[in-house]
């Protein structure tokens, strides 16, 4: 009987030595491309991020969850793609969180969801120099947005990419 119990314990390291021996490596992954500090949309818009990671594909696929983000926001479980269609302005706390084979890596990023502004008509000539005064106006209230965000860069198509 004793004979028995060491040819089964030596079988059993043997074989665990074997099966551990195939693949020593451990399951890793990483998001590379993560929006830090801030990402910027705009209201109507339908805002996406496609995570990029490392990861070694013998281990399996990753998946992929929404821990924080605003109302609506969805990821796709297999392939990661955020989406939301913006419905609200604000400032927003997104997280997610990709698992591989138990190791995981998440991405927190803020995402301002502000309006977008056409100024119109545009002037022409130029440069302008002074102070411009902005008041933000919600388009379907009709009632002033307060501590509203405003940024200014070049119009679209703009032949004179510096001017701000």
């Amino acid at each position: 009987m004793r004979r028995a119990s060491i040819f089964r314990l030596l079988f059993l390291a043997v074989v665990t030595t074997v099966i551990l021996g195939q693949n020593s490596e451990c399951p890793s992954f990483e998001i590379t491309n993560c929006p830090t500090p801030q990402d910027i949309t705009f209201l109507d818009d339908t805002y996406t991020y496609q995570p990029e990671f490392t990861a070694n594909p013998s281990f399996g696929p990753v998946t992929w969850t929404l821990a924080k983000g605003p109302s609506g926001m969805e990821i796709d479980a297999a392939s990661g793609l955020v989406s939301w269609s913006v419905d609200l302005p604000g400032d927003f706390e997104v997280t997610i969180v990709g698992e591989h084979m138990g190791a995981s890596d998440f991405c927190s990023y803020r995402l301002f969801a502000g309006l977008r502004l056409d100024i119109n008509p545009r002037t022409e000539g130029g440069p302008h120099t002074g102070t411009v005064e902005v008041e933000v106006i919600d388009e379907r209230s009709g009632q002033p947005i307060p501590d509203a965000f405003v940024m200014i860069g070049p119009a679209q198509d703009d032949p004179f990419p510096n001017n701000i």
